[in-house]
């Protein structure tokens, strides 16, 4: 699975504030600048930064512009509450804002939205801006998020069945997959095939899903001369979503997936992409399995048979085992079937025990 180029993310980084490489004379001329640069931290960044960022971005041609950023109450400031609303009202047919299901007591959750809380902005239900969640659940065993729910119900999240038009929760890249008119049919809680980077496969140390989807820091875009030499005056974001959220380590927003820690924001990006290509992993049939299993198991017989020594044998044993998981990583990544993990462990252990059991029953009794 490769990097779509269509995905940009936009990060709340450190250098985001301490700006290297622009001077104080540029700064001054940059309201967004002069604010970041004035800035405690993310939670409480100035709105009028994002209000120039909209503005920024939609002038560009963005296609969409998500906030992986909740909003709650008011910014303090009338006049500023006011200019936030009428730029997210103008631009609202490209923007989605961030919902998030909190946990409450005895298991239920209750959905805080940025929409209701954005004073003067009065969003009819249903209509621009789009709302969306940005919760992420890891794997009950390991907290390791593998899998990615698209949508879901305040029902669904206690256990229980979907009840009969009940409200449908859509996640960031749900809301921004149907934007585009993604049509994929997904099943329910799709295993991931996380990204890498398009281009770089003989780079050392070769690229993995961390590398996929960095963040930009939101400074850039309005440093003039990173304007002009690396968005090429905007044309850069022409036609592409664009996601707005922390990739400041302070802010915790980070998360294990398999093989390695992306921020939240990295993570949706990558089940947008799966959604849009409709690339997932998926389980291969069950004889499948068996068949190779059995293939293995009955190979290391003959290596065991083929070879007296019992350093060989073991040899032998351990390098087609190797091999074998070595298929099954070209396999997975050509088919999309999950070969890898315990298939492979299954194949270790059935050439390891095979071995193990031909060598004892082979042996004669002047051997003893």
């Amino acid at each position: 699975s490769r990097e779509r180029e269509d995905l940009v993310f936009i990060g709340l980084d450190e250098d985001s504030q301490t700006q290297p490489g622009i001077s104080p004379e540029v700064r001054a001329r940059s309201r967004a600048l002069t604010l970041l640069h004035r800035s405690s931290g993310n939670e409480s960044l100035d709105r009028r930064i994002y209000i120039d960022l909209i503005t920024r971005l939609a002038d560009a041609g963005a296609r969409q512009i998500i906030f992986d950023v909740l909003f709650v109450g008011s910014s303090g400031d009338p006049a500023i509450d006011q200019e936030f609303a009428r730029v997210l009202k103008k631009n609202g047919s490209r923007i989605i804002l961030a919902e998030l299901l909190n946990p409450m007591e005895y298991g239920s959750y209750q959905p805080l939205r940025s929409v209701d809380q954005i004073p003067y902005l009065n969003r009819v239900p249903g209509q621009f801006p789009q709302s969306a969640y940005v919760n992420l659940w890891g794997d009950p065993d390991d907290d390791v998020i593998r899998h990615m729910i698209y949508e879901t119900t305040l029902s669904n999240l206690t256990g229980g069945p979907r009840e009969k038009g009940e409200h449908v929760h859509r996640s960031l890249a749900a809301a921004a997959a149907l934007n585009l008119e993604s049509s994929i049919p997904v099943a329910p809680n799709p295993r991931l095939r996380f990204a890498v980077p398009e281009g770089t496969d003989d780079a050392d140390p070769p690229p993995n899903v961390a590398s996929a989807y960095p963040p930009h820091g939101i400074h850039r875009v309005f440093a003039p001369e990173l304007w002009q030499s690396t968005y090429r005056n905007g044309e850069f974001f022409r036609g592409k979503t664009v996601l707005i959220s922390t990739a400041s380590h302070g802010d915790e927003d980070r998360h294990r997936v398999p093989g390695a820690t992306l921020f939240g924001a990295q993570i949706h990006l990558h089940a947008l992409g799966c959604r849009l290509d409709g690339n997932f992993w998926t389980e291969p049939p069950r004889w499948l399995e068996l068949a190779a299993h059995i293939l293995m198991a009955g190979v290391g017989a003959l290596l065991v048979l083929a070879f007296h020594h019992p350093f060989t044998q073991a040899l032998s044993c351990i390098a087609l085992a190797g091999g074998f998981l070595v298929a099954c990583v070209v396999l997975s990544e050509f088919s999309g079937f999950l070969f890898a993990g315990t298939p492979g462990i299954r194949g270790l252990l059935a050439v390891a025990f095979t071995g193990l059991t031909f060598k004892l029953f082979s042996r004669r009794p002047t051997d003893a």
